[in-house]
């Protein structure tokens, strides 16, 4: 594929990532869903997942180099971090 030379392109090429011989780029990532109403954020090995489903906000956090599957919310543990 090429890469349209008529428009500026904000962005980085992942796909030697995807192909299974490159790493990121990047390492902050936002995930951002309006109709939902989840939010997340993704930095080095944390992940904040922000839930604003209910009427009160809720935080979750993870560490992913921990605990790949969020299987353990640390946000009360790390609220400096969110």
């Amino acid at each position: 594929m090429n890469i349209p030379k008529d428009r500026m392109i904000d962005g980085k090429d992942v796909m030697p990532i995807l192909m299974g011989n490159g790493s990121s780029v990047r390492n902050t990532y936002y995930s951002f869903e309006p109709h939902n109403r989840v939010d997340g954020v993704r930095y080095k090995n944390w992940k904040c997942v922000i839930d604003r489903r209910q009427k009160e906000v809720k935080y979750y956090l993870y560490d992913l180099s921990r605990d790949p599957g969020e299987k353990n919310d640390l946000a009360s543990a790390h609220l400096n971090i969110i």
